[in-house]
């Protein structure tokens, strides 16, 4: 075997997958897979067993057609917001990350006044004010008990 070939199989594997060759640092183990992700692994290629190995964007992808999987399989359909979950996680993106779109119908006069209260019901003049009648109250129930 010559230098350059040994360099080159100590850097870089072979995907038990696909077939390709990635960089080292990208290996995957089987045995670090869960059993229930490797059992979805094994529908696909069925030769896939607890020594062989992958890259960590095929496990990314195993991942995201797991999920999908099981989602599917629990409601039959995913929602717009199931779909945005998948393809930010697939995308290597956080969810954090996603912005929350603002429901732009109509609020009902209710729902203003419970926005209303909310809104003074936790503000510092709403916290100070109360205290400050806790304390009279306390002291003129006290007064006229003694």
């Amino acid at each position: 075997m010559s230098k350059e070939k040994i360099i080159k199989s100590k850097e870089h594997f072979v995907s038990d997958i696909s077939r390709e060759t990635f960089p080292y640092s990208q290996k995957v183990e089987a045995s670090s897979i869960s059993d229930n992700l490797i059992k979805f692994i094994q529908t696909k290629h069925a030769d896939f067993s607890d020594n062989s190995c992958l890259s960590i964007s095929e496990l990314s992808a195993f991942r995201v057609d797991f999920i999908s999987f099981k989602l599917k399989g629990q409601m039959g359909e995913l929602s717009a917001l199931e779909k945005t979950v998948l393809d930010t996680f697939s995308n290597g993106n956080q969810i954090s990350n996603l912005t929350i779109q603002k429901d732009d119908s109509e609020l009902t006069t209710g729902q203003k006044m419970a926005d209303h209260v909310a809104s003074f019901g936790g503000s510092w003049t709403f916290i100070i004010s109360f205290g400050i009648f806790l304390v009279i109250w306390i002291s003129i129930n006290t007064t006229i008990l003694m």
